[in-house]
């Protein structure tokens, strides 16, 4: 199995690069001479933990300090001697550890694996606050705070933006019949299918069990219409049985007024949602 987590080195010296390979082989690292071709890697793909010598004096420090000042990613040193200077150095500029030479394989191992543990754990924990679990969408919070930013940005710019509202109308019907995993896997292919057809156009969040809505701007109400249906006649196809249809209800509502919050169009969207179920309810009565 390939190695998940990404440790980069910044270290000039060879025997080091062959021992940190040899004791840390279960890791995938990636060596640097220089801190701007690491800096660069970094921007791409954050690492779980970078290591950097200590030799390479002030340069080292004032790296690690630039780079956890924008990012939060543990740092680990290595130095020749335990001097205060140094270690107070290190600690300064966000540096969270470090590790004396010669190596001692238990040691560099534990130190390295306690730091990409607490991180991978804290990526985990942060995952959870911003993203629903089941889909991997925007949860409530995440979806609001987003789409107010996005408001706040193009508001002034007179940019149409469109606030689309799902309701998975027969998820409660399914649970009751089939038990909830089926309705889980339902809503984990919706969500697939919203993801799909937005792309990178929308916000999109899961507000509640079987409510959806995406924040879509640069996009004209025909366009918005079109992506609105093609999700239903999608979400239609994921029926269990004939006698049980997925139903997608959906609305859709222009932001037309700059003194409109997110609140605003989410309410405007829910009684337009609630007026059309009563419309269907009395065609199917």
């Amino acid at each position: 199995m390939k190695p998940t987590t990404h440790i980069i080195v910044i270290n000039q010296n060879n025997l080091d690069r062959k021992l940190l390979q040899q004791m840390l082989h279960s890791y995938n690292i990636a060596f640097f001479d220089e801190f701007s071709m690491a800096k660069k890697a970094i921007e791409q793909a954050a690492p779980t933990l970078i290591i950097i010598d200590g030799n390479y004096d002030d340069a080292g420090f004032a790296f690690c300090k630039s780079l956890t000042q924008s990012i939060s990613i543990p740092v680990i040193f290595l130095f020749d001697t335990a001097q205060r200077s140094l270690i107070t150095k290190m600690f300064s500029s966000g540096g969270c550890d470090y590790v004396l030479r010669p190596f001692n394989q238990i040691e560099l191992s534990s130190r390295v694996y306690i730091h990409t543990s607490y991180a991978s754990e804290k990526k985990e924990l942060e995952a959870l606050a911003y993203y629903d679990p089941m889909t991997w969408l925007y949860n409530r919070r995440t979806f609001f705070k987003h789409s107010h930013d996005l408001l706040h940005t193009l508001n002034s710019n007179q940019i149409p933006i469109h606030l689309l509202l799902f309701h998975f109308h027969s998820l409660h019907k399914i649970n009751e019949t089939f038990g909830y995993f089926s309705g889980d896997k339902l809503i984990e292919e919706f969500a697939g299918i919203i993801k799909s057809v937005f792309r990178e156009y929308a916000v999109i969040g899961r507000l509640s069990g079987n409510s959806f809505a995406a924040m879509l701007s640069h996009k004209s109400a025909k366009e918005v219409s079109e992506y609105a249906s093609r999700i239903s006649r999608r979400a239609s196809e994921l029926s269990i049985e004939k006698e049980f249809p997925v139903v997608i209800e959906y609305v859709i509502v222009e932001h037309c007024s700059e003194s409109k919050s997110v609140d605003d169009l989410l309410l405007e969207a829910t009684q337009k949602l609630k007026q059309s179920e009563i419309a269907r309810s009395k065609r199917n009565y």
